[in-house]
């Protein structure tokens, strides 16, 4: 279970536009080692899972659920910003259309994690729907997974100035299934 050391160095983002009190908090709430094996990390490595649940656990018990999720929300949106993406982003490709990019989401999944589940979209009369299957029981439970997932969907609806409702199913949670219904 493993995630690129990339996409948690980005949650630690997350402590810059928090208030130095609620930071210090943050910080005094993970482990050094971890600290020192995140930050260390190039970039395109891969971290064992646990410390980036870590991570995103104290930025999600300091900041509360909405905060969190809005947080998420700004870091897909900045990611939409840089220059890989911006230029599609800005286009008319996906302006309107969050589908274009939602779609790719089992292949980003596949970049970012390992041994984390699989993604799989399906087209929906007023959306998609994304089931995230056979998450490992440590993912499956945690809130601040879960409401990371749920922020980062907003966010990709923002960067294609679309405004996405999302709606989580958790009948199956303990089964390893989270499925998020995508309206758009």
């Amino acid at each position: 279970m493993e995630v690129r050391a990339s996409y948690t160095q980005t949650s630690i983002k997350m402590i810059d536009a928090l208030p130095a009190d609620e930071a210090k908090r943050v910080v005094a709430a993970v482990r050094d080692e971890t600290w020192r094996a995140v930050r260390s990390a190039g970039p395109l490595a891969f971290i064992d899972m646990r410390l980036h649940l870590e991570v995103d656990g104290a930025l999600h018990e300091v900041m509360g659920r909405e905060r969190y999720e809005e947080a998420c929300a700004q870091l897909a949106l900045d990611l939409m910003q840089r220059p890989l993406f911006a230029p599609v982003v800005r286009g008319r490709l996906l302006r309107g259309h969050p589908e274009r990019l939602l779609e790719r989401m089992p292949m980003a999944w596949k970049l970012i994690f390992r041994d984390v589940g699989r993604a799989e979209v399906t087209p929906t009369d007023d959306g998609l729907s994304l089931a995230l299957r056979e998450l490992p029981i440590l993912v499956r439970h945690d809130e601040a997974f879960l409401h990371g997932v749920v922020g980062t969907l907003r966010g990709v609806g923002e960067a294609c100035a679309t405004r996405i409702d999302v709606e989580t199913d958790e009948t199956k949670r303990g089964l390893g299934t989270i499925v998020f219904q995508l309206r758009f």
